[in-house]
């Protein structure tokens, strides 16, 4: 599938992937800081079922994999650095295990090579599934609509990035809500496999965050020996929001 992306400055190519509900605009401020400070292009897709890249009913890890392989085909890159965030991480390391050599390094922010329980994630979808936009004709009526159904600004906020003008007074998901939710176990899974990535590896966690956890790093450095691990301070899940100087930092020490 042909990914919508964006992209800054020049030199050897970086990839961002966003996680799940996201997309490449979250991104941009981070691509902008590390094509000048890193003198890379950086190139951020949006990953199917997402953004303004097309929808389809598959969404597994071998789809999108496959899409990132066409990317990488389409912008005739042969080798690449890739940061991966949630579920982009999850990708990523899909990719350097099936493509060693067409990764560079490979980053890993908040999130480990396990299966996840996805019970937030199912709420969230059914939450979305449920608005009816024709009862609203302002994105302030729709928020305000979605704070009584998610009490959290700051997760409102994220998933109201999601939402588009179809015209002045009516409105619809960027985000495939059908395909999500029907394939949320798929994303949530990693498959066991004995592939190994024998390159470079930061894998960067959220002090504040749970998806890293001690009993993960044995598949961590079973999968990738040669991983360093950091942790962002003062960081929730979303590290590279809560603290972005310090994630930004330990990228650019350490490429």
């Amino acid at each position: 599938m042909k990914l919508f992306y964006r992209e800054f400055g020049h030199g050897d190519p970086m990839i961002i992937l966003h996680g799940l509900f996201g997309m490449s605009d979250n991104w941009v401020t981070h691509a902008k800081i590390f094509a000048e400070k890193l003198n890379r292009r950086v190139i951020v897709p949006d990953q199917r079922n997402h953004g303004m890249s097309d929808h389809h009913p598959v969404f597994n890890y071998y789809a999108l994999v496959e899409d990132l392989v066409e990317l990488f085909e389409e912008l005739e890159i042969s080798s690449a650095i890739l940061l991966g965030h949630s579920m982009g991480g999850k990708v990523a390391m899909h990719f350097a295990l099936d493509n060693p050599s067409k990764v560079e390094k490979l980053i890993v922010a908040d999130i480990s090579p396990v299966t996840y329980i996805t019970y937030q994630h199912a709420f969230l979808l059914d939450v979305m599934s449920k608005l009816d936009f024709e009862s609203f004709t302002t994105k302030k009526e729709l928020e305000r609509e979605m704070l009584i159904q998610v009490p959290d600004k700051r997760l409102v906020n994220f998933m109201m990035k999601n939402v588009r003008n179809i015209s002045r007074e009516k409105f619809a998901w960027k985000l495939n809500i059908e395909s999500l939710t029907l394939n949320l176990e798929e994303v949530s899974k990693f498959e066991p496999t004995e592939k190994q990535y024998l390159g470079k590896v930061l894998w960067l966690k959220g002090e504040l965050s749970n998806y890293i956890q001690t009993t993960h790093h044995a598949q961590m450095y079973s999968l990738f020996p040669e991983t360093l691990l950091k942790t962002i301070p003062n960081a929730t899940h979303w590290l590279h929001s809560d603290n972005p100087d310090a994630f930004v930092k330990e990228i650019v020490d350490w490429v």
